[in-house]
């Protein structure tokens, strides 16, 4: 990200936190901060220890062939859907965390393409076809219902608790999805009442937006691309509530689903 660690390491309003297996506890909270210290170098913040990760629920092991590599498992699928899938699992317990293939690929299919991707792949293109690309200003009554919601993802965020603020935030993306599909919009163009069809698929992606930006930290790749999609960029947490989109680009799917013989020979 073109940061300068040296200016990182020693700015005074720089909060470092540390992510750690619960194997080295003992010399991470220990010598690890007295050696700082000496060093004359910004001490610990926050430590956030996590459990083990397995592989089909046994540990990973060379000789039994049990272990994925990162740089090899880069080859089967998105870095973000790894990323993902781990948060998914992570919370602030040192339980072990299972890296289970159909569990993955289900988790995948079900939580980011079939809930979140969905939102704008059923209601982008309307706007496209029937608003010159525009999204109707004044529609963020859906949105504004969420502010609640949203503050709470914020807060279970920076308390590391990323499984709980996941599962929060798939569950507007349900809520949007069932308001789509209770609006019928693709009805409501087809029987000319295309400004209600307008108003509906512009609720619909200010929500989008929004889950986007609380998604932005687990799946940056796949958020820029959004961002894109939705003519903006470089949002943050400030930009949640507002009416701020104007033209969108024609939805074209970027990610697909999964397929499990996409994945032969990922375990070594």
């Amino acid at each position: 990200n073109k940061k300068d660690f040296e200016e990182l390491m020693n700015k005074k309003n720089v909060k470092l936190v540390h992510f750690i297996g619960k194997d080295i506890v003992y010399f991470h909270l220990l010598f690890w901060p007295a050696m700082l210290k000496t060093s004359d170098v910004n001490n610990l913040d926050e430590v956030f220890v996590h459990g083990f990760l397995t592989i089909e629920g046994n540990k990973m092991s060379k000789s039994k062939g049990n272990f994925i590599l990162a740089d090899n498992a880069l080859k089967f699928a998105n870095p973000d859907y790894y990323r993902y899938y781990l948060c998914s699992k992570l919370n602030t317990d040192i339980s072990d965390i299972d890296f289970s293939l159909d569990d993955f690929i289900q988790k995948v299919n079900s939580d980011l393409i079939g809930k979140f991707i969905n939102i704008g792949s059923r209601t982008q293109n309307f706007l496209v076809k029937l608003n010159n690309s525009e999204i109707a200003s004044g529609n963020i009554e859906k949105s504004e219902s969420f502010k609640l919601n949203y503050q709470e993802i914020i807060d279970l965020i920076d308390k590391k608790e990323y499984s709980k603020a996941l599962k929060n935030i798939m569950a507007i993306a349900d809520k949007i999805n069932a308001y789509v599909s209770n609006e019928e919009p693709w009805n409501k163009a087809k029987n000319g009442e295309e400004e209600k069809c307008i108003e509906i698929c512009s609720e619909a992606l200010n929500v989008f937006k929004d889950l986007t930006i609380l998604l932005q930290p687990f799946i940056p790749s796949i958020a820029e691309k959004i961002f894109e999609l939705l003519n903006t960029k470089n949002l943050n947490y400030g930009d949640l509530n507002k009416d701020s989109l104007n033209k969108v680009q024609k939805f074209k799917p970027f990610i697909t689903r999964l397929e499990k013989n996409d994945f032969d020979g990922i375990l070594n």
